[in-house]
């Protein structure tokens, strides 16, 4: 169990707070009860803000449970955004479903890798016959791990570029804009002329439907806290995900959010931080990255021309003001530490959302952890 923070000189912080081994049987109720203890004894059952676990039934019954253990008025909305889908693991799921739809012929290129990279012997006769082909083998086979999508891809990648060696053989082997430029890319490739590739498309567009129908609260006001964004940005940028009509309804609804959520860090800003955060072959060219980045660029040209600065409240004047320009390179912890003094209620609300992990990845990362480890006596 790891946390996640923003210190006071705006760095983001990472610690572990306890690594336990947990007996049978792993029901939701031993688990809830086990994060609620450790939450407790680091004195931390009022000061958290959104728990991100990834996408299973378990995890859904252990937001529950917690919900019920610790004090609503302590989290952000009450707790309506608790609950932290690890964007990492619904990615793999978006993937793995297009990807199956040709497990039989990754399942032959996978084994080929298999057999070739076995050995040395073996690695060096695939290297003899690329040779023999007038192919560089600048780059050795990779054999991927079934369940993480990003290392069949570098399996593919590679194996594809020595794709006349193996026919000699009898074997064969980016919390905003990342999100709007992949869900740009799949309804792009569900056009495709190739029907193999139409029909990946459709299933991965149905998988992240099923998750990012709604953005999160979460990703849009951390958008919205980017002074290269804000509201305007992200308005004019939601017909990608969601058509011109549900775009104006979800832009309502985030409108909504960040207002009540400001609403909320105003009247509690004598209370002490609230600690809490509610809530894309050939045919697959590098076209689609080109169009979206030419509508971001649309977008940003458009919005530095209609900004207005002025306002009557804290954040009517952050959102009116100009926007920094989208192409700028931006340290956004080190811009709110400075902003502070300008935007006070925002900065804590900064401080809270940039805090949050969209994916339970920096996480699990712990089992490969050594020498970081706090000692708290």
């Amino acid at each position: 169990m790891t946390t996640h923070f923003v210190d006071q000189n705006w760095n983001l912080q990472s610690r572990i707070m306890r690594f336990i081994y947990v007996p049978c049987p792993h029901t939701s109720d031993v688990l809830a009860d086990i994060l609620y203890a450790t939450l407790c004894d680091w004195n931390l059952d009022r000061k958290v803000s959104t728990l991100t676990v990834d996408n299973c039934t378990t995890s859904d019954a252990i937001i529950r449970i917690l919900l019920e253990k610790l004090p609503l008025k302590s989290l952000m909305m009450n707790g309506d955004f608790f609950h932290m889908r690890c964007c990492a693991h619904i990615l793999n799921l978006i993937v793995q479903d297009g990807l199956s739809l040709i497990k039989f012929e990754i399942e032959r290129i996978r084994e080929s890798v298999a057999f070739w990279s076995a050995s040395p012997k073996r690695e060096q006769n695939f290297v003899t016959a690329a040779e023999q082909l007038g192919i560089p083998y600048s780059k050795k086979l990779i054999l991927d791990f079934k369940t993480r999508w990003n290392s069949t891809f570098l399996m593919l990648s590679v194996s594809i570029s020595y794709k006349e060696v193996f026919d000699r053989y009898p074997t064969t082997n980016v919390f905003f804009p990342l999100i709007c430029e992949i869900g740009y890319s799949l309804h792009e490739w569900t056009k495709s002329p190739i029907e193999e590739i139409k029909m990946m498309a459709d299933q991965m567009v149905s998988k992240f439907n099923k998750y990012w129908s709604v953005i999160h609260g979460i990703m849009g006001m951390a958008a919205v806290l980017d002074p290269r964004y804000k509201l305007k940005f992200v308005e004019l940028l939601f017909p990608v995900l969601y058509g011109e009509e549900k775009a104006k309804i979800e832009f309502q609804n985030l409108e909504a959010f960040v207002q009540t959520l400001f609403q909320e860090y105003e009247s509690s800003f004598y209370g002490g931080s609230v600690s809490g955060s509610s809530s894309f072959g050939s045919s697959i060219s590098s076209g689609h990255r080109v169009g979206l980045k030419k509508l971001l660029s649309d977008i940003a040209s458009i919005t530095r021309d209609d900004d207005e600065s002025g306002g009557m409240s804290e954040l009517d004047n952050y959102l009116k003001e100009k926007l920094l320009p989208k192409d700028m390179e931006l340290d956004l912890l080190a811009w709110w530490k400075t902003n502070g003094i300008k935007y006070p209620t925002l900065q804590r609300i900064a401080k809270d959302i940039l805090a949050i992990p969209v994916s339970t990845v920096a996480s699990e990362s712990t089992f490969s952890t050594s020498g970081r480890l706090l000692v708290v006596e």
